[in-house]
């Protein structure tokens, strides 16, 4: 039917006679506007028949065309939600620790060096000096003669030489000083051609009190040798200088000076060396304040005539150090008593440090060879678990999701546990274990 109708469309077309009119002016064609239309008339026409020709063939390839283009899309699609799917495939998990407190109340702990079962602990001892200026305020009439120390040599013989003590020596000054014990003086020896002098020391003190005594004389002789070869051949030379003679009215260090001096001590001398003692504690140890024994000394000035004096304290700090594994396994044992050894592992003590101490007897002196001690803890200390990240991704690997809950449970570290999986419709854990992310808090 349709066939027939193009073949008179075209028939119509081929017998109509349309002419254009030409019109020659100035030796130029021109077309009018009639021709112009006829031509656009006759174009729409030829093409409504080659679309009308084969109207069923068009929309066939149209249709086929645009199947296949949705067709190669939803399975491109597919393939990419597929292909993210692996490689975004993970599981997060949020642990939260389980933490537990402590409070110790006077608990009592032994300290032991030769028992196991017990605390373990060293003894350190650090010491130290530190000078105080003082004003002297008590005065008394006093007349003490100057001491110090010489070294005799003998180079007159090879043969050794007695001096009794009192012997009376002179300085090259002219003053005269008496030995304060006996002794003797070897001989000299030759070695490898050389002279080797034999020698011996000696505190010596002035004959005479006074300040004038107070020195550093050079060289010594022995009085009862003047006008012998010896006399210039054993001498003394002084090894320490004469100090501490005075004769009259002079100050002394009297009771105010004396709490002073303590209580300096008893600070700021201690305090420097616990300072030196907390720098020098080896890892793995714990000082506690008052695990300690102190004790110090003054130098004794004797008197003076000048009321300001500047006194050298000596001090010492015996200190008892405490192993923290030990103790840390205690604490946790006082917590739980069947607790398992891997378990105590996992366990952090994050304060235990910050406990109070005392020894259980006041008056227990520290010393170096000391054994056995019994002391006191007070406070609060924090018990913080530390869950087994590695055993716990080795358990969740290609687990399913709804098992999850029962791997947590094996670790007692876990007090709280959440689990997302993506894709979320994936139904087991990763088989990668570094796509298990685990993080704690």
């Amino acid at each position: 039917m349709k066939k027939n109708m193009s073949k008179i469309i075209l028939e119509d077309l081929k017998f109509k006679k349309i002419t254009k009119k030409i019109i020659i002016k100035d030796n130029k064609k021109e077309i009018n506007d009639e021709d112009i239309k006829i031509d656009k008339y006759i174009s729409k026409i030829k093409k409504r028949e080659r679309i009308q020709s084969f109207p069923e063939i068009k929309e066939k390839k149209r249709g086929l065309s645009k199947s296949l283009s949705l067709l190669f899309i939803f399975m491109f699609s597919l393939g990419i939600m597929f292909w993210a799917s692996e490689y975004f495939y993970n599981a997060s998990i949020h642990i939260t620790k389980r933490n537990e407190n402590l409070i110790l109340k006077d608990k009592k702990f032994i300290l032991s060096g030769d028992d196991e079962s017990k605390i373990n602990f060293e003894v350190m001892i650090v010491t130290g000096e530190e000078k105080k200026n003082i004003e002297l305020s008590e005065k008394e009439n006093v007349s003490i003669k100057a001491k110090g120390e010489v070294v005799f040599y003998n180079e007159f013989a090879t043969t050794s030489q007695k001096l009794l003590a009192g012997t009376f020596l002179v300085d090259e000054n002219g003053k005269t000083y008496k030995t304060d014990n006996t002794v003797i003086i070897p001989g000299y020896k030759i070695v490898n051609g050389k002279k080797v002098l034999g020698e011996v020391s000696t505190p010596i003190t002035s004959f005479l009190a006074g300040e004038s005594y107070n020195g550093s004389p050079k060289k010594f002789y022995i009085s009862e040798f003047k006008g012998m070869d010896k006399y210039s051949k054993i001498y003394a030379n002084l090894k320490s200088p004469l100090v501490g003679g005075i004769s009259g009215e002079a100050y002394k260090i009297g009771s105010v000076n004396e709490d002073n001096l303590k209580i300096f001590a008893n600070s700021t001398l201690k305090n420097v060396l616990e300072k030196k003692l907390k720098a020098e504690i080896p890892e793995g140890y714990i000082y506690y304040q008052g695990a300690s024994s102190f004790s110090y000394n003054t130098d004794t000035i004797g008197y003076s005539k000048d009321p300001k004096a500047s006194v050298l304290l000596s001090g010492s700090l015996t200190a008892i150090l405490i192993e923290e594994k030990d103790l840390k396994n205690n604490l946790i044992k006082l917590f739980s008593v069947d607790i398992k050894d891997k378990e105590i592992n996992q366990i952090d003590i994050t304060n235990i440090k910050d406990l109070k101490f005392n020894f259980y007897e006041s008056d227990q002196l520290v010393h170096k060879e000391i054994n056995n001690v019994e002391f006191l803890l007070n406070g609060n200390v924090n018990l913080l678990w530390n869950p087994d990240i590695s055993f716990l991704k080795s358990k969740l690997v290609n687990l399913k999701k709804i098992d999850a809950n029962s791997v947590f449970l094996l670790d007692p570290g876990v007090s709280h546990a959440s689990l997302s999986v993506f894709p979320p419709w994936k139904k087991l854990l990763p088989e990668d274990k570094d796509k298990i992310k685990i993080t704690i808090d």
